[in-house]
């Protein structure tokens, strides 16, 4: 045991008999960082911003989501539009002749 270098360890391959081999030494990961953020600011939290909301809202997304939600032909359209291309990208992995056999 005196000649292991530092920051290694041995592992051994048959626990089963005392006079098992070593493998080769592997070192050991140090896996401790420090912190980016100094303790202190860590520890003591900014006190809340009652201008700053919680949730961030997109009016204009939402807006038109509940006008693609209300109106069924741009639903319609939309869900047309998004058929036709998975099945482009279906069609490009598929062989002419997969595609033939599953539709036949």
């Amino acid at each position: 045991m005196g000649n292991r270098p530092i920051g290694f360890h041995w592992q051994i391959l048959d626990d089963q008999t005392p006079s098992a081999k070593a493998r080769a030494p592997t070192p050991t990961l140090n896996l401790y960082r420090p912190s980016p953020l100094p303790s202190a600011t860590a520890l003591n939290p900014q006190p809340p911003n009652p201008a700053v909301r919680g949730v961030q809202r997109n009016l204009q997304l939402e807006t038109q989501h509940k006008d693609l939600a209300d109106d069924a032909k741009k639903r319609i359209h939309a869900l047309q539009q998004g058929r036709e291309s998975i099945l482009q990208r279906l069609g490009k992995q598929f062989t002419v002749r997969s595609s033939a056999a599953a539709t036949g």
